[in-house]
Order: C-alpha cells, then sequence, then structure tokens
C-alpha cells in the first residue's frame, strides 16, 4: 500500500511538475503531456514510449512485492517452534533421540517448509495480481478511460 501510494505521489509530482512548468516557461517545455494522453487516447499503438517505461518499472516491482511476501509467508518460525521445543527437552534431560523421532522433527520441519511455500503462493500471486490491477486502474486513470 505504501509503494502505491508512493507511485500515486510521483504520478502525481510528474504531472504537477509539468503543469507548473508550462506555466512559468511554456516555451522552454518540450513535452505536453495533455497533448500525449489524447495521442493515445486516439491511437494506442502511438503510446510505446509509455507502455515501455511501465513495463520495466512495475515488472520489478512486482518481482519484488511477490519476493518480499513470500519471504515473509515462508517464515513459520510457530510450526518450527513445536521442533525446537521438543529438542530442547531433549537436551534438557541428556536424552537422544532415538532413530524415529529424529525422522518426526525432521519431517515436521519438511511440512511447516512445503506449507510456508504453499501459503506464499496462495497469498502472493492474488496480492501481487491485485497490486498490478490497481496501479495499472492508476496508469489509466491518469491516460483517461
Amino acid at each position: 500500500m505504501v509503494a502505491l501510494a508512493c507511485l500515486a505521489l510521483l504520478l502525481g509530482s510528474i504531472l504537477g511538475g509539468l503543469d507548473i512548468w508550462a506555466r512559468l516557461s511554456p516555451a522552454s517545455l518540450p513535452f505536453d503531456w495533455r497533448l500525449y494522453r489524447d495521442t493515445i487516447r486516439a491511437d494506442p499503438s502511438a503510446g510505446w514510449a509509455l507502455y515501455l517505461m511501465v513495463l520495466t518499472t512495475l515488472l520489478p516491482t512486482a518481482i519484488h512485492v511477490v519476493a518480499g511476501l513470500g519471504a515473509l509467508l515462508t517464515h513459520k518460525s510457530r510450526l518450527r517452534r513445536r521442533v525446537a521445543d521438543r529438542l530442547q527437552a531433549a537436551l534438557t534431560v541428556s536424552a537422544d533421540l532415538i532413530v524415529r523421532e529424529r525422522g518426526e522433527l525432521v519431517s515436521q520441519i519438511h511440512r511447516a517448509s512445503l506449507w510456508g511455500y504453499g501459503a506464499a503462493l496462495f497469498v502472493t500471486v492474488p496480492l501481487t495480481l491485485a497490486v498490478l490491477f490497481v496501479i495499472l486502474r492508476l496508469i489509466g486513470g491518469v491516460l483517461g478511460p
């Protein structure tokens, strides 16, 4: 959400800055964003420079969102806590773990990891698609309906 707010602020700042520049020194401004917007509305194929800029900006952002959320969701310390508690109990009484117990603990760790990866995919993919949808809607709002 912070990234979306920053993107909206950036877009607003760019457009506001261009408007201020046009008022202060119209002869020195080589670009009229409204004319560019109207040109793209009339012929969407004329906006390839904008489309390329958006793609090269948003694609790394989308990758970072997925990677960041995936890292947060795959960290399943609460699921691994049971394993750590059993290991701590075994160390406290100086008891060796039998082979079966070791296998169970390893299986619990693997299940926790798989659960984390599954949760990460289940949550991050829809979230990332939703974020991209909102960003594209914001860009569409700037360019027009």
